[in-house]
């Protein structure tokens, strides 16, 4: 998984972190490229348990996690959180 991220990386000429994390959100790995912003690796993290809070890569989810980012949206990504999290913790 690693490599495959930093091909991608590679390709678009852009320092960038990468976390991989496994389905229940525990990290595994992590690639700090030289150069990325200080906030880069804690928004990479992010983004990789959100990924696995839905069970779907990251970029299949932007449109359902912006909209709540920005304070709207209908609650029904927080509602699906909430049960996602009952079920796997509570």
């Amino acid at each position: 998984m690693l490599a495959a991220g930093t091909e991608a990386v590679d390709m678009i000429s852009q320092p960038l972190c990468i976390v991989i994390v496994d389905a229940s959100g525990q990290f595994v790995s992590e690639v700090r490229m030289t150069n990325v912003k200080f906030l880069s690796p804690k928004s990479a993290e992010a983004k990789a348990f959100t990924a696995a809070s839905f069970g779907a890569p990251f970029n299949n989810i932007q449109g359902g996690v912006s909209p709540v980012i920005g304070g709207g949206g209908d609650g029904r990504l927080r509602d699906r959180l909430a049960r996602r999290y009952a079920d796997n913790c509570g």
